[in-house]
């Protein structure tokens, strides 16, 4: 019997995944985008969870290169004419350093919080020096290694001597000991990290003397000392950058949120004043969530190069170029590969393969209720003229969502002669379909998937969610949501194979009642994930679910749909700004990628500069509302939003219109510019 496996189980591919898998699961679509990591200067890739931060950053480690040189099919993504560099990685959510939190978080004191620091640091350059010297050791390795080929260093030179000409550096001895060759130094380093770990997990009552540098040395300090050593001995080239890859930054946050009195900055402005320094002999990149990158001292552009992953990602309104979908869809054919589906693998199109197509706006309509339940569906208000009601009752018996525009049509006809002091006719009947002429066609489009939301809602049922474009759709242009819809929809078709044996093409498409399961779980499990948050969850997933719910309501209860693009809101900034409170909320929901922010330009220009918010395309089947973002939002006032806030107990009173530069207890990520 064939084992049927989900290609999805492991969603985070560079944390959970072995290192030889990792180039046949890499998607090389993003690598044009991103080439700047490979050439000097310091280049933070900013990006909300599930971008793809640490994927691209992985290709700059010595493990994943050789990897991909070990690899037959799937070669290094970049030319060798750009791999002129050696790295040293830390990730800072995986490398255990922030035990150093559980240690000093029940002080304040001033000689606590120094020796917090100092100890962190040192933490993090013994563990960048020993994987420096790691990286070195494996680009050596192999008959035509790839420190000879991409041109790193003289091969002159031993290993040993590299390491021998580091102890006469004042910096790097007392790191290093009386260490012979590269094994004992990287030995020597190993117990240096193991001695803090013994201590911050209780089993030391203090630091030996002999691990307490005589002067702390500043972030990166070591490395520098390093790369100048080798390149005065002739063992590194002066060309070759030496990359220093910090991961997952915005883990100092929650550090820094653990410590009494919430001192923050103080390891992340560390990080932040290495960066500002722009030390010549280090290439910095550091992979944050945008939330945790507030209000840094380094500068864009002249201290560093922002990589905003969203917003490669996110398609333009005027563009028909988006990269996403591409993207998906490599990563997609990839796991099928790897995970043993052939068949759809090598399809012309493996999510049309595997999910088929997402049915048309009137096929999905009729999705919501037998035929003879149609007329039903419409629910064609009493209050129109007779012969209206007629011509909706006869075109509902074969086309629900045709008639459920005209009822929209014949709302707005009645508004407009309301407005005008007309008084509603007979004659209102027309003698076509208007909403359907070619001078509509627009009308139409904008509000046909409305439409079916409000035959959905008025008839009890949910809008039916399948096939590959409302797969693409709901992901929202991330690709840890588009994996995470893939792996329960996947989940699901394999508990209704009911452990029978698969047919050799695997019975796809999946049947579309089991997509729409996987789907409605996916978007379970991403709005179960808001209340997760650090710090901000509750209050977050509080307000998220009342927009959600008003969004719902409002769109439902559009019966003239007026307001086709009503699934987001639109807020001045100058009206925001009178509510830090609830900048910050939204800010913080965008930040965390459940709300996706847009710059507006509103029909009224005296309502001066603008943002849009909607939220993210896989809460809209938790909530049913619409996905596309078409037409114009809803417009709303700040002081809404606060009231919102406050009805979810998310903030008090008082705090209605602080202005920034008031003193308050700052929420971690949303600390004052200095």
């Amino acid at each position: 019997m064939h084992q049927v496996k989900n290609p999805f189980t492991t969603l985070y591919v560079t944390e959970r995944m072995e290192d030889d898998k990792f180039p046949s699961l890499f998607s090389p679509v993003l690598v044009p985008h991103i080439m700047p990591l490979f050439h000097a200067g310091n280049v933070v890739v900013n990006g909300t969870q599930g971008t793809g931060k640490s994927m691209l950053l992985a290709l700059l480690r010595t493990d994943i290169r050789r990897a991909f040189e070990a690899s037959r099919s799937d070669p290094y993504p970049v030319a060798d004419d750009n791999c002129q560099f050696v790295s040293a990685s830390i990730n800072l959510a995986t490398n255990q350093a922030l035990r150093f939190a559980n240690h000093w978080k029940a002080t304040d004191s001033s000689d606590a919080l120094s020796k917090l620091q100092d100890g962190f640091v040192d933490y993090a350059n013994t563990w960048l020096l020993r994987d420096l010297l790691g990286s070195v050791r494996d680009l050596h390795i192999g008959p035509s290694s790839l420190w000879d080929r991409c041109a790193i260093g003289d091969s002159g030179v031993s290993l040993e001597d590299a390491v021998q000409c580091l102890l006469k550096d004042e910096v790097i001895r007392p790191l290093l000991s009386n260490s012979r060759n590269l094994s004992e130094a990287s030995d020597c380093l190993t117990r240096r990290l193991d001695t803090y770990l013994r201590f911050l997990n209780g089993k030391l009552s203090s630091l030996p003397a002999d691990l307490t540098l005589p002067q702390p040395h500043p972030l990166g300090h070591p490395i520098a000392a390093t790369v100048h050593a080798w390149r005065s001995s002739g063992f590194l080239r002066g060309t070759t950058r030496v990359i220093v890859i910090i991961d997952q930054f915005e883990q100092l946050l929650d550090f820094e949120s653990q410590l009494q009195g919430r001192p923050f900055g103080l390891l992340r402005d560390i990080i932040d004043d290495a960066i500002h320094l722009r030390e010549p002999t280090i290439c910095y990149r550091i992979g944050t969530r945008p939330y945790a990158w507030r209000h840094r001292k380094s500068e864009r552009l002249r201290d560093y190069l922002d990589l905003d992953l969203d917003q490669f990602l996110t398609r333009k309104e005027h563009s028909k170029n988006a990269l996403f979908p591409a993207f998906a869809e490599d990563v997609f054919q990839r796991r099928l590969k790897l995970f043993d589906y052939p068949e759809p693998a090598r399809a012309e199109d493996p999510l049309r393969s595997a999910f088929g197509r997402s049915p048309s706006p009137g096929a999905r309509a009729k999705l919501l209720a037998s035929q003879k339940n149609w007329v039903r569906l419409v629910r064609i208000p009493k209050t129109f003229p007779t012969e209206v009601q007629e011509q909706l009752h006869l075109l509902a018996g074969h086309n629900p969502l045709s008639a459920k525009l005209g009822v929209a049509w014949y709302y707005q006809q009645l508004n407009e002669r309301h407005g005008s002091g007309l008084r509603p006719s007979v004659s209102l009947s027309p003698k076509e379909l208007p909403w359907e002429e070619p001078t509509k066609k627009w009308w139409k489009k904008e509000r046909r998937r409305l439409a079916i939301l409000q035959l959905a809602a008025g008839f009890g049922q949910r809008v039916p969610m399948f096939g590959k474009r409302d797969v693409i759709d709901l992901s929202g242009s991330n690709i840890l949501v588009f994996a995470s819809i893939c792996q329960h929809i996947w989940t699901c078709w394999i508990r209704s194979l009911d452990d029978a044996p698969a047919s050799p093409d695997y019975g796809f498409p999946m049947d579309s009642g089991v997509q729409d399961e996987g789907i409605r779980n996916a978007s379970r499990e991403w709005h179960k994930k808001i209340s997760e948050e650090p710090w901000v969850g509750d209050s977050l997933a509080q307000f998220i679910d009342i927009l959600g719910n008003y969004l719902h309501d409002a769109l439902v209860k559009d019966k003239a749909m007026s307001y086709p693009g009503g699934n987001g809101i639109s807020i001045s900034d100058r009206d925001i700004k009178a509510f830090n409170i609830v900048d910050k909320v939204l800010l913080d929901g965008a930040d965390r990628g459940y709300l996706l922010q847009r710059r507006h330009t509103p029909k009224n220009r005296s309502r001066g500069p603008s943002r849009k918010w909607y939220l993210h395309p896989v809460l809209s089947p938790h909530y049913e509302i619409t996905v596309t973002h078409t037409k114009e939002p809803r417009y709303l006032r700040a002081s809404t939003i606060y009231d919102w806030l406050i009805k979810a107990k998310a903030v008090f009173p008082q705090d209605a219109r602080q202005k920034r530069s008031d003193e308050q207890q700052q929420l971690p990520g949303f600390e004052s510019e200095q």
